[in-house]
C-alpha cells in the first residue's frame, strides 16, 4: 500500500525523504521508510487499517495523542488510519534526504 508525505506548508511531495513512522494496532512499532521522488512509501499490506503517524517529531504538543505539532520536526501527532494513498504532513526539518535513487522501502524494528 502506497502512502503520500507532503509538506505542510508547501503540499509538496517530500521526495526522497528518509523519516520514522509508529504504527499502533495488531502490529505496533517503529518502521524506518524513504519516499520515493514523488513522495510515496510502500507499506507492507499487514498495516491496513492500522493507525499511523510519523514519530519522533520535533514539535512539542500531542505526542501521538490527537494533539497539534510543535514548532520544528515532523507534525507530531497526526494519526491517521493506514490506507492506499493515504497522506502525512510532515514540515520537513526532520526528514533527511536519501542521497542516489528514488527506492522506497521500510524497515521494522
Amino acid at each position: 500500500m502506497k502512502i503520500q508525505i507532503l509538506d505542510q506548508n508547501t503540499k509538496k511531495p517530500l521526495a526522497n525523504g528518509k523519516l520514522q513512522l509508529q504504527v499502533r494496532g495488531k502490529d505496533s512499532g517503529y518502521l524506518s521508510a524513504t519516499t520515493d521522488a514523488n513522495g510515496y512509501l510502500t507499506l507492507d499490506d499487514k498495516y491496513k487499517g492500522q493507525q499511523i503517524a510519523l514519530a519522533n517529531a520535533g514539535g512539542q504538543g500531542g505526542s501521538g495523542q490527537g494533539g497539534k505539532g510543535g514548532q520544528g520536526g515532523q507534525v507530531q501527532g497526526q494519526w491517521i488510519q493506514a490506507n492506499e494513498g493515504a497522506k502525512l504532513f510532515t514540515s520537513g526539518a526532520d526528514a533527511t534526504t536519501a542521497a542516489g535513487g528514488a527506492t522506497t522501502s521500510t524497515t521494522k524494528y
